[in-house]
């Protein structure tokens, strides 16, 4: 027996590159990973960095309480609002095409958010941002999904599982060195404009590395048979066939979707009359008429704008599920963990950082460490990861005690790099597991619909945490660890509370990751 050990090792080039029909050219995938993941980091960077900045814009620029609460709100809203329907218009008219659009609008939006002279104008280019984000965030996984498979799928999710935990993490380090080193007036204008110069170098990337043609000829395919669904579908009830092909967007489905969306979220990224969350019911019918109106359209040879089929894929249902609801008690765990040094103890923004970053690095090597255990027992593992996030939070809060009565600040880091093994040993096995059974042709809607539930999961979760928090500290002034104990009790009695509210809203996600393992075990015994 003999070996070829020159090419030992090495993957084929099916495994590497993509070629489109017709043409001798070579899409390396690494590459196209590459452009999607850095787009992919820069929304999420504008999520975790801004929290930093927020207490700067009333001096700054004389943003109101509303204005600033609206920096955050008017982001989250337009993007949950448009992750659904671009991830279709996504899968119809090519990834890559609209991943560069989104890509564009969201540097050039990112610098009127530099430039704003006031609140009002921050807050409407926040908006725009927002559904910039929102064109080009769904278009990843839908490229992924595209372009990969099996293990090789796997480890993109496990890397997609990596540039969401480093930037989530360390988006508040960033903003805090910017801020240190620039003052506090050019600082949070550069935690913005950043994203011009490196959403430009993306650009100019895509337009090198990702497949254009390939996903055109793709995108005929799918009208075509879009078209071919309509003639028998008139053939059937008599009517008139269509001559060409016509873009079916379902406008009804995304507006029907769309005030669904906003009336969930808004009363809970907003404050003001407790009136607003009347919306959450009328949201919720919106919601149901949607389901019918899906139905419906599809029933009528029509293609909907998300095929309900989705959601009886149980990788897709459960892991979508699981990932949404773990959203309520993760995503707000760094944002109450900053708020605690920086209002309780006038930690600064560098410091409230730096003591999640041990938790990021870790979080990312979890990612990277459990990939090529996603496809087999992603179900397992994310069961396992949930029992860690738990241990983690509690922990932290524990810890939190120790810091209040002695100073060590890097007691909480202990706890936080605890939970970082968890979120990025979830974040690979959940996004993997829940586009497993996924078809390629819905990628995009897939992983629009993935986001939306998670946005939708944080508002809530983020409302909630941050609720308990305040409401346990308010009216407190600032003190230093171990000089006023009771003070500091008080505030780290807060801190405990929200996360307790986090354990609790885990443990939920860990009761559906539960199931989902037990129905994974016995499909897998029925085989």
């Amino acid at each position: 027996m003999t070996f070829n050990t020159k090419n030992a090792g090495k993957e084929p080039d099916e495994e590497r590159f993509v070629t489109v029909p017709g043409s001798d050219k070579k899409y390396r995938k690494s590459l196209i990973l590459t452009v999607v993941l850095v787009g992919l980091s820069l929304t999420l960077l504008q999520v975790s960095t801004v929290n930093v900045s927020l207490a700067l814009l009333p001096k700054s620029i004389g943003a109101t309480p509303q204005e600033v609460q609206w920096v955050i709100s008017g982001y989250a809203l337009a993007i949950g609002l448009s992750l659904v329907p671009m991830g279709r218009i996504g899968d119809l008219f090519g990834r890559s095409l609209m991943f560069v659009i989104g890509l564009f609008l969201f540097s050039v939006t990112s610098l009127a958010c530099a430039v704003s002279s006031d609140g009002a104008m921050l807050d409407w280019m926040r908006v725009l941002q927002g559904i910039a984000a929102g064109v080009y965030s769904p278009q990843a996984s839908g490229i992924i999904q595209q372009y990969f498979s099996g293990q090789a799928r796997a480890r993109a999710y496990a890397l997609m599982g990596l540039v969401v935990s480093v930037t989530v993490a360390a988006g508040p380090l960033l903003a805090g060195i910017l801020i240190a080193a620039f003052g506090s007036e050019l600082g949070w204008r550069l935690a913005f404009s950043m994203n011009l110069p490196l959403g430009l170098i993306g650009i100019i990337c895509a337009a090198l590395w990702l497949p254009f043609k390939r996903e055109r000829i793709f995108a005929r395919r799918a009208r075509k048979e879009a078209l071919e669904r309509e003639i028998a579908a008139a053939a059937k009830v008599g009517h008139k066939p269509p001559k060409r092909q016509k873009v079916d967007l379902d406008p009804l489905g995304m507006i029907l979707l769309g005030a669904a969306v906003i009336g969930i979220m808004l009363p809970f990224v907003t404050t003001g009359t407790p009136w607003r969350y009347l919306l959450i019911p009328a949201a919720l019918v919106a919601l149901a008429v949607w389901v019918h109106w899906e139905k419906f359209y599809k029933s009528r040879g029509h293609y909907p704008m998300v095929d309900l089929g989705l959601f009886k894929l149980p990788s897709f249902s459960y892991s979508t599920a699981i990932g949404a609801i773990q959203f309520l008690g993760t995503t707000s765990v760094w944002a109450v963990n900053a708020i605690y040094l920086q209002n309780g103890f006038a930690q600064s923004a560098l410091i409230a950082g730096l003591v999640g970053l041990p938790g990021a690095i870790i979080s990312g090597i979890a990612s990277i460490a459990v990939a090529r255990h996603t496809i087999k027992h992603g179900a397992a593992i994310q069961v396992w990861s949930l029992v860690i996030m738990i241990v983690g939070v509690i922990a932290t809060a524990g810890l939190a005690w120790i810091y209040a009565w002695h100073g060590n600040v890097w007691f909480l880091a202990i706890g936080l790099a605890i939970f970082g093994i968890g979120t990025g040993a979830m974040g690979s096995s959940n996004q993997t597991q829940s586009m497993l059974d996924v078809p390629p042709s819905q990628g995009g809607i897939a992983g629009g619909i993935q986001q939306t539930g998670q946005r939708i999961f944080t508002a809530i979760g983020s409302a909630v945490l941050t609720g308990i928090f305040f409401g346990a500290t308010l009216g407190l002034e600032a003190t230093a660890p171990g000089e006023d104990l009771a003070l500091a009790g008080r505030w780290t009695t807060g801190y405990s509370l929200a996360f307790a509210g986090s354990t609790a809203f885990l443990a939920v996600a860990l009761v559906v990751a539960i199931v989902y393992w037990i129905h994974v075990r016995r499909k897998a015994w029925r085989n």
